[in-house]
Formats: C-alpha cells, sequence, structure tokens
C-alpha cells in the first residue's frame, strides 16, 4: 500500500495534467499512469493495494462535505470533488490549483476526518487504509474483548504493528509472529509474547486461543487452524480462508477488505493525537519515484520498514515553506 501527499502547487498541478486511474469494477488489478514534460510512465497495481492519499485542494465556492481547506489532509483515497465545476466530458475531476486529474475514485464524505495535529501531511497519509483494517479485524470482524487472546501474524508489518499496539491497549493479550530482525520492535510495541517464525513454529507454542489475525496468508493461515480453540475465529486480511478446514474444526473463518470510516478515522486520530498510538513511515518518495516504491512493494527493491509515502511536493522541488508552514 501506498501512502499519497498532494498539495496545492502550480508544479504538482503541471505534473498531474496527465494523471489518471483506470480501476474497472470487480477486476483484480487497476492500471495508473502519468506523464511528466520528460517521461512517461505506467505500473499496475494490485486491487488489494488500496492507495491512501493526503490532500489539500483549493476549495470551491461551498465547502467539500462541510470541511473547511484547512481541514483536508487524512483520507484514504481523493479528499473531495466539486460536480458543479467539472468539465465537459463525463466522469469525475477531482480539482487542483490549475489542473484538473481524472479519477474513478473519489472518496465520499463518510471516509474523510481531519488529520492528527501531531501528524504531518506525510505521516497522516501513512496511516488511514493500515491502522483501519487493524481496527476492524480485531473488533469489527474477530469482536475480541479484554482478557481473550489473539495470535497476530505479520505484526512487524503496516498493519500488524497497529494491530499489536490496538491489541494492549484494548486489554488483549497478544501473541506476534515476526522475523528475527523485527522481534524487539514488535516487543516494544506491547506484544506479551514474540515468536520468531524463523525458529520457531507458532502452532508447537499456542494453543486455544480466541482468535487468529491473518496478515501473511499461504501456509501460516492454514496453520493457524491448529491454534484456535472452539468456536474462535481465523480473519484474514490477505485471503480467504479454507471453510471446509474450518468447519471441520467448529472455528469461523473470514476474509475481509477495509472499509475507511470517518468514525474509526477520527477515533483512530484522537488515538495517536494522545501518544497512544504510534506511526511509521519507512520512505517519502516524489512521485517520479512510483515506479521504484511498488517495486519495493513487490519485493524487487529492498524495501524499508515503514510506509512508503509518494509526495507531490518532492516531485515538484517545492519547500514547506512555500504553503507558509
Amino acid at each position: 500500500m501506498l501512502g499519497w501527499v498532494l498539495r496545492r502547487t502550480e508544479q504538482a498541478a503541471h505534473l498531474l495534467q496527465s494523471s489518471s486511474i483506470d480501476c474497472k469494477p470487480w477486476t483484480v488489478e487497476c492500471k495508473r499512469s502519468w506523464q511528466t514534460p520528460s517521461s512517461k510512465s505506467e505500473i499496475r497495481i494490485p486491487k488489494s493495494e488500496s492507495i491512501s492519499k493526503s490532500e489539500r485542494p483549493n476549495p470551491p465556492a461551498q465547502s467539500c462535505f462541510g470541511f473547511r481547506d484547512s481541514d483536508f489532509g487524512f483520507s484514504s483515497n481523493h479528499t473531495c470533488i466539486t460536480p458543479a465545476r467539472n468539465p465537459p466530458g463525463g466522469g469525475g475531476r477531482v480539482a487542483t490549483r490549475n489542473a484538473w486529474i481524472n479519477t474513478s475514485r473519489v472518496a465520499s464524505g463518510g471516509m474523510i476526518a481531519k488529520k492528527p495535529s501531531s501528524l504531518s501531511y506525510a505521516e497522516a497519509a501513512s496511516v488511514p487504509v493500515v491502522a483501519v483494517t487493524a481496527w476492524q479485524g480485531l473488533f469489527d470482524h474477530a469482536r475480541l474483548e479484554a482478557g481473550q487472546t489473539v495470535v497476530i501474524h505479520g505484526a512487524a508489518g503496516n498493519v500488524g504493528a497497529y494491530a499489536v499496539q490496538l491489541a494492549r491497549r484494548a486489554g488483549l493479550r497478544s501473541i506476534a509472529t515476526a522475523g528475527t530482525k523485527d522481534i524487539e520492535y514488535v516487543r516494544s510495541l506491547g506484544a506479551d509474547k514474540v515468536l520468531d517464525y524463523h525458529t520457531q513454529r507458532f502452532e508447537d507454542e499456542v494453543k486455544d486461543v480466541d482468535a487468529v489475525f491473518d496478515l501473511v496468508g499461504g501456509e501460516p493461515q492454514t496453520r493457524s487452524f491448529q491454534v484456535l480453540r472452539p468456536g474462535g475465529k481465523l480473519i484474514s486480511a490477505v485471503s480467504q480462508p479454507d471453510q471446509h478446514r474450518a468447519k471441520s474444526r467448529g472455528v469461523t473463518a473470514a476474509f475481509f477488505l477495509v472499509e475507511v470510516t470517518t468514525e474509526r478515522l477520527r477515533t483512530i486520530a484522537e488515538l495517536i493525537d494522545r501518544g497512544e498510538l504510534k506511526t511509521r513511515v519507512g520512505a517519502v518518495l516524489p512521485l517520479t519515484d512510483a515506479r521504484d516504491a511498488h517495486m519495493m512493494l513487490e519485493g524487487r527493491l529492498l524495501a524499508p520498514k515503514g510506509k512508503i509515502v509518494l509526495n507531490v511536493e518532492a516531485a515538484g522541488e517545492v519547500t514547506a515553506s512555500a504553503f507558509g508552514q
């Protein structure tokens, strides 16, 4: 998943004049392409990798969804469209200072909230999808309550790190799996027990847990059925678990896609501002490095620890002082 930061600048508008998204409903892939004055690039984005975006558009005559311009900056996708100002040709258009960006993915009013005041725009862009995924997996789908036990696979990842922190805050006992190099990091987030998946098989260490939150898929997901108590839940944000295996073991198994809402974003923002949740941005790259960012996600380039954020401001080489900050 990538976070996006857009700022109101002539340079950013110039860069994005040919920016577009082509996402066909219910297909596996979306295609994003853009053109700069000197190059044209194209990347393919798996549908499962929802794009989070923080944007501060030039406001229309009436505020979008009741927000002021100063409120923008914490959303799961584009923050605003202005239908009254859409030029001819059909389709939704997002307004920047000097450009219209063709788009088929625009956030509704129910997906927007003020960014945490303690975060920069880049940090805020890294939060929505991964933090809400963690919240919904633990509480909306697994329905865990204080005192229960959850195994979190992929605990050092972007979703997993939030899941560990949210579990600690909710009074859950968390057993996390992570690689050798990430053991101390996951422990610092508040995991009660951390298992090194390189040297330990979690099914030999854990029994009769209330839920498994799967952020890995594959073989670890299949083996996870062995550690659930009767009536337990296997919740995956990666792939659909084996329903026949779930039925034979007397457990519930489900796959879900995140649904980012204003209510969840507000709750998470409050927790961040109170210091109860920590963010982790691994890299902030200019938009012109988007291909490298996706190669990092695919494992073709060395990826940093934490979220990767694409910053249009950096692409336009504009400093923060240009925005009076």
